[in-house]
């Protein structure tokens, strides 16, 4: 049961479904007997959704390694300006 995968109750999550599709204007979910399962609209909003995600891990991960690279250069620039060695461990592959 996908209330149970999502760790949320069943009237919780047919009410954030509800709210979704009203606020899209579309109808995401269609009734198969006791299942649900998504409308072609649906199919749709899902792929395009997973893209959208994928590009906002991609830019987390690279602004924080454009943050971590800054400071690091700037730790560097201070350390050497103060006479400081830093000892690092071997990286491993």
């Amino acid at each position: 049961m996908l209330s149970a995968a999502v760790r949320i109750s069943q009237p919780s999550l047919s009410h954030a479904i509800a709210q979704l599709e009203q606020e899209l204007g579309v109808p995401l979910f269609e009734k198969n007997g006791r299942n649900v399962e998504l409308t072609q609209l649906g199919e749709v909003f899902l792929k395009l959704v997973r893209q959208s995600l994928e590009i906002l891990d991609g830019s987390v991960d690279y602004l924080q390694k454009k943050f971590f690279s800054a400071l690091a250069q700037l730790l560097k620039e201070r350390d050497e300006a103060e006479g400081r060695c830093r000892l690092r461990k071997p990286a491993q592959n």
